[in-house]
């Protein structure tokens, strides 16, 4: 029980971070946020 709230919350804070990232994108690059997106999605597949 203890393992998995520790998982959703690490889980979670991922998904607030990836909206918080690409809320912060959005607003600082308007006309090119989805190629910074996309460019950021293939930058993390890499790694």
């Amino acid at each position: 029980m203890c393992c998995c709230s520790f998982v959703g919350q690490l889980l979670f804070g991922a998904v607030m971070l990836v909206a918080l990232g690409l809320t912060l994108v959005s607003m600082f690059s308007p006309g090119n946020a989805i190629t910074t997106i996309l460019l950021c999605h293939l930058s993390t597949k890499d790694t």
